[in-house]
Formats: C-alpha cells, structure tokens, sequence
C-alpha cells in the first residue's frame, strides 16, 4: 500500500484533474462572493424612507426593523399579523390591521 500511495503522488495532473481544480476553485470564488454578498444585505438594511442604517429588534417576540436615523418602523409580510394577534386586536396594532 505505501508503494501504491508513493505512485499516486508522482503521477502527473491531467486534463481531466486540471478542470476539476479549475472548478473547485470557481465554485469556492461564487461561494465566497454569494457568502459575502448575504452578509452585506442582512448588515446592510437601508431605510426605505431616509436611507439610513436599519437595526433589528425584537417587539413581543417579533422581529421587527427599525431605522436608526428617522426612528420608522417596518414590518415583514406577516408580522403585523402576528403582533395584532398578540395585543389582542387593540391598540396600534389593531388599528393598523383594520381591527378596530
């Protein structure tokens, strides 16, 4: 087994281990930038209105945006429901979802 594992590593690249290495390293470089790319849209939220830094927060076990610069407000598909819900159909939230 060491002479076969000793043959194997002389053995030159071929055409065939060349395109493989060729593509592993495309794959790795479109991975990477698709890596960084998620990065910078969760970190990067903008303020549709002002187009400042948006933050993450929790309101009632909702994950909800807030901006950093005019202090709005905004809500995925969903979590308006779900706050409703939550307050009990009063409030702001059940005045917001039609629920008066």
């Amino acid at each position: 087994m060491a002479e076969e594992h000793h043959h194997l590593r002389q053995t030159a690249p071929t055409r065939e281990d060349e395109y493989f290495a060729r593509e592993d390293r495309e794959r790795i470089e479109r991975l990477r930038a698709e890596r960084q790319q998620a990065q910078q849209t969760a970190s990067g939220l903008t303020c549709p209105r002002c187009q400042a830094k948006m933050v993450e927060e929790t309101h009632e076990g909702v994950l909800i945006d807030r901006c950093e610069g005019c202090g709005g407000v905004w809500l995925d598909p969903g979590e308006l429901q779900v706050l409703t819900v939550k307050s009990g159909g009063s409030g702001i939230f059940g005045w917001l979802s039609g629920k008066r």
